[in-house]
């Protein structure tokens, strides 16, 4: 049975997966709170606390969304490159290659400001290189 190329990889994604699956769980939770109109505890403001909650519930719910999105967009980049990484060791030919290279170096630029990880690239480079 074949190998699969892509185990590889994994622990350079474990942590944007772990974010994705722990900020996913929490939203859930909130949005749950928040339609059952769950208050932990009563706070005096003067708008009255069901409408505090209900900011509360909405602001960690957005927040939590974000940071889901955000990981998994960051995983889907990471996938992309990692594919363009695998398939350069395919292409024969010199002119792919190259293209190839040009369009990996861009997008290695684009994965390190995104990842908010500057050697995140280089690691999956030298990953690569692993047989």
């Amino acid at each position: 049975m074949e190998k699969n190329k892509f185990v590889k990889y994994k622990h350079h994604v474990r942590p944007y997966f772990w974010t994705v699956t722990i900020s996913s769980i929490l939203t859930v939770l909130l949005v749950m709170g928040w339609s059952q109109k769950f208050i932990p505890f009563k706070v005096d403001i003067k708008v009255g606390h069901l409408d505090f909650w209900s900011l509360m519930y909405l602001s960690f719910t957005i927040f939590f969304g974000l940071i889901g999105i955000y990981s998994l967009s960051v995983i889907l980049v990471i996938n992309s490159f990692v594919y363009k990484l695998e398939r350069m060791k395919e292409l024969w030919q010199e002119k792919d290659r190259e293209a190839l290279k040009k369009r990996i170096n861009r997008q290695a630029i684009i994965l390190d400001m995104f990842a908010l990880n500057k050697s995140l690239s280089y690691n999956l480079y030298q990953t690569s290189k692993i047989e």
